[in-house]
């Protein structure tokens, strides 16, 4: 009995040790070439920035960013197309120093050594049209340099509306001095009805827009939706405040540099005014950004956007490889930090007393 039980021990200590000799490491991604990961949003801004990165593999904790490549942004004409090259900013990181123009259309090219050439489906600028108006005047008297030059009053803005219903991103922009740098403000609230995910619980209480009392604060962003054009309406009236903290730009002075066409518009923020950022996608990207992308990844948790593409197969306009290639159309305007005109500091030291 007992040399049956040494027999049988002597038996499962050779089992387990060929098994434990037999054990491998197993990399899930050996020998695996990373893909290339694109992530580019163009606009009517002055600075265009395209990000490369490889994708991440099962077995890495961080992703590599790309050292060498050439880009450049394609704006496809109807007989010949314009070619705008971009320059490498940093590993990762390509800057182009050209606005793209409303109403056209374009397309990315980008070579990294060893890998096919990339190219995305291209994407249009869609045009946006929204103004800053007194609340106490018509369009009609917007040029009436007297009238406007000094007084303050509220503020009310329009959007034109489209054939077809989108969405305007809203969010207020001021110079923080410690940063030397604009920084989104906190909180921002309008007075249409919002359907986006930054709602919270505060309602704006601040006599200076009375209009907004009552109506929730957003936590920076707030979305609204303009509805398609009807014959009898083709703008869409709403107000917009906030507990803000920056000086902020007005003026209806219609020699004003910063203006265009006097509308609010402002062409050349000064480096330390605040101002109202607006922005609408084009519908692929707008739909790309906010319903499909936003189910898989909290932007503001993870940089790390190669793995959603690849394990959860995501939509991607980008051939050869994968990520997105958007755009959107950006106006800044001004706003009134005192609309009844009681705080003196908000006055220019050249207006007359």
């Amino acid at each position: 009995m007992g040399m049956k039980r040494i027999i049988t021990s002597t038996v499962l200590a050779i089992i387990l040790f060929t098994f434990l000799s037999c054990e491998r490491v197993m990399i899930l991604d050996a020998n695996e070439k990373p893909v290339v990961v694109v992530d580019c949003m163009i606009s009517n801004e002055p600075v265009q920035i395209l990000k490369l990165s490889f994708s991440k593999g099962a077995s890495k904790d961080t992703y590599e960013k790309v050292k060498d490549a050439e880009a450049k942004l394609i704006e496809c004409g109807e007989n010949q197309s314009k070619e705008y090259l971009f320059r490498k900013e940093a590993d990762g990181v390509w800057i182009l120093d050209h606005a793209a123009q409303e109403g056209q259309t374009y397309r990315l090219e980008i070579n990294v050594p060893g890998y096919e050439q990339i190219s995305s489906e291209p994407q249009t600028i869609i045009p946006l049209t929204v103004a800053a108006q007194r609340e106490d005047c018509r369009e009609s008297s917007l040029t009436q340099e007297h009238y406007h030059k000094y007084d303050y009053s509220p503020i009310y803005y329009s959007a034109n509306r489209a054939d077809e219903a989108f969405h305007l991103f809203i969010c207020a922009k001021y110079y923080d001095a410690q940063s030397c740098e604009k920084k989104i403000e906190d909180y921002i609230c309008v007075d249409q009805p919002t359907d986006d995910s930054y709602i919270t619980n505060l309602e704006y209480d601040l006599k200076i827009y009375p209009t907004l009392i009552g109506h929730f604060l957003h936590n920076k962003y707030a979305s609204i939706l303009i509805p398609a054009i009807i014959p009898e309406t083709k703008v869409f009236l709403f107000h917009i405040g906030g507990p803000f903290r920056g000086e902020y730009h007005y003026s209806f002075d219609p020699n004003d540099e910063h203006l265009i066409y006097n509308y609010g518009v402002l062409e050349n923020p000064g480096q330390t005014e605040g101002y109202i950022e607006f922005s609408r996608l084009n519908k692929e990207t707008e739909n790309f950004y906010f319903t499909i992308l936003k189910d898989y990844l909290d932007i503001k948790e993870s940089s790390d956007i190669s793995s959603i593409y690849l394990r959860n197969n995501l939509y991607t306009n980008i051939k050869g490889a994968v990520g997105y290639f958007g755009c959107k159309t950006v106006k800044k305007l001004m706003w009134s930090s005192d609309p009844m005109g009681e705080d003196p500091i908000y006055y220019d030291p050249k207006d007359p007393v």
